[in-house]
Parts: structure tokens; C-alpha cells; sequence
């Protein structure tokens, strides 16, 4: 089964999303960016499922982490979720495979998901 990893700071959307989610993939949830490196550190992550902003970070700065240290793997699918259309060049700056637009369907997340996955895996 694969891995997600959920990055948000919001309790409902996780909540909702690892309900979504968890049938499918082996769901793990970070709330902040520390989190969520101390998790790539121990666990194999297959996608990175993370809201932009993330508290007073956000996911630019998990990912800059992660390309700086060697840990992002050419098996990884990056996926950036916003509520706010407003987030700056840094977005560019960084490795992702989609970005979303809050609120999307669930249905639509779970075949951005799997278009993204096989793309990549075999």
C-alpha cells in the first residue's frame, strides 16, 4: 500500500481527508513542517499531500528542506493544496507535480492522486 503524507493545520481537513483517503493509502499527518520532516526522515513516503501555507510556513520551505538534504526521491509525487489563490513566485521555486485549489472534490483528489502515482511507479 502506498504512503501519504498529509501536511495541514487544519484538524477538520485532516480528518476528512484521512477518511477519504485511508482505504487506499497507508495515511500518515504532520501538522507543521517539522513534523513533517522528522516523518521523511523515518518512513517512506510515496506522496506529499501538503497545504501551502502551514502556520507561519509554508510548504516551500518543507520541500527546500527536503531538495537541500537529498530527500526528495524521483518516486515522490508532490501535491500542493491552497485555499487562497494569493501565493507568491516561491511556489515556482520548488519540484511539484500539481497544485489544487481548495475546496476540490474528493473524488477528484483521489484520481489526482492515482494520474500522479502512475506516472511514476510502475
Amino acid at each position: 500500500m502506498r504512503t501519504v503524507l498529509l501536511v495541514d493545520d487544519n484538524d477538520d481537513f485532516i480528518e476528512l481527508l484521512q477518511l477519504a483517503l485511508s482505504k487506499n493509502y497507508n495515511m500518515l499527518v504532520a501538522s507543521n513542517i517539522d513534523d513533517a520532516y522528522e516523518l521523511f526522515l523515518t518512513e517512506k513516503i510515496d506522496v506529499l499531500l501538503s497545504d501551502f501555507h502551514i502556520g507561519p510556513n509554508n510548504a516551500t520551505e518543507l520541500i527546500t528542506r527536503l531538495v537541500n538534504k537529498n530527500m526528495i526521491r524521483n518516486k515522490l509525487v508532490i501535491l500542493i493544496m491552497s485555499g487562497s489563490g494569493e501565493i507568491g513566485e516561491s511556489i515556482f521555486s520548488i519540484p511539484i507535480h500539481r497544485f489544487m485549489l481548495k475546496p476540490f472534490g474528493l473524488k477528484e483528489l483521489k484520481g489526482i492522486i492515482e494520474e500522479e502515482l502512475s506516472k511514476i511507479l510502475p
